[in-house]
């Protein structure tokens, strides 16, 4: 059973494509009006507690909304929406395997009927052989309702495949029809695996948190790498003026309002470095300040040795040698 048409491939492809132009596009313009347009951040809003609170949380309100939102499209639309050609072939693949699984149920069923006729075995026996033809057909119905992130799709498929295998060894009369069975679950157990994540839903999300936060970051003018490198709303304030006077595009707003659309994991890993930053930023400046410091301490002691020495004398104006 041939697992993906190249008609189905190139169409996957194809949408996926313009999916990602047409949301480029769309973030890219987004961005451009948030930069040239969006909120100066106010002294308090600058402040780097403040800050990081409420991006945090725009962050989590995100990814909590994302995922409501999909939870509500999958109950109306399906697990497969939008990448509705997958389910199309999962169901063509489905129908495929039941007609290959049709020769299996058969020569089971044909091998009880003859067990029965010849009185060897009993009739509880009988019911459970039918029993467990109708579970492994059961089996393989399911798949049709399950999600492509689900892992009791390989379960399942695991589960089938032990079912034939144990039909196999009880009625040898399946065995030919058995092989060809097998590869038909494998090849519709493997497709299934690879849509763990749904390509399409992923990129969905994607754009639409970046555009969320982009919107949010320009609505309040959240800057976070202001706000934590600076971290003193005052002193915020200033340097933040002198900057919407000489640069006037908010680029420090449109990259927070990306990090927040990509959730709050990328969120909080940004705030650690620039927090990071700061403080490295901060040692080094006050490695600097000891270090002058104790160069003119230096310099005064030596001016202080040579005068006491007698080598030179000092005036308020200038040095100059002594005639001893």
């Amino acid at each position: 059973m041939a697992i993906v048409g190249s008609s189905s491939t190139s169409n996957l492809q194809r949408t996926v494509f313009w999916w990602l132009v047409i949301g480029t596009l769309i973030v890219v313009a987004v961005a451009v009006y948030v930069a040239m347009f969006g909120k100066v951040a106010t002294a308090a809003a600058r402040d780097a507690a403040a800050t990081v609170a409420l991006a945090t949380t725009v962050a989590v309100g995100i990814e909590r909304g994302i995922e409501t939102l999909w939870t509500i499209v999958g109950f109306f639309r399906g697990a497969w929406w939008p990448m509705s050609i997958v389910g199309t072939k999962v169901d063509e693949m489905v129908t495929d395997l039941n007609g290959v699984l049709t020769p299996v149920y058969a020569g089971a069923t044909d091998a009880v009927q003859q067990l029965a006729a010849a009185g060897t075995w009993t009739q509880v026996q009988i019911d459970a052989a039918h029993d467990e033809i109708a579970k492994i057909d059961q089996a393989i119905a399911d798949l049709r309702t399950l999600a492509p992130d689900d892992q009791r799709v390989q379960l399942i498929g695991s589960a089938t495949l032990k079912g034939i295998n144990v039909l196999q060894q009880k009625y040898p009369q399946v065995t030919a029809s058995v092989k060809v069975a097998t590869e038909a679950i494998a090849g519709l157990t493997n497709f299934v695996g690879t849509f763990k994540d749904n390509p399409g839903r992923r990129l969905i999300s994607l754009y639409l948190g970046m555009l969320i936060g982009l919107v949010v970051a320009g609505a309040l003018g959240i800057d976070l790498f202001e706000a934590v490198l600076v971290g003193n709303a005052t002193l915020a304030s200033t340097a933040a003026s002198a900057a919407a006077e000489s640069q006037p595009l908010r680029v420090g707003v449109v990259a927070s309002g990306l990090l927040l659309g990509l959730g709050a994991n990328p969120t909080h890993e940004l705030i650690k470095l620039l927090q990071e930053t700061k403080k490295s930023r901060a040692a080094h400046n006050v490695s600097e300040v000891q270090t002058t410091s104790a160069t003119t301490t230096l310099n005064g002691a030596e001016q202080d040795a040579v005068v006491a020495r007698g080598l030179v004398t000092t005036s308020p104006a200038r040095w100059k040698l002594t005639r001893d």
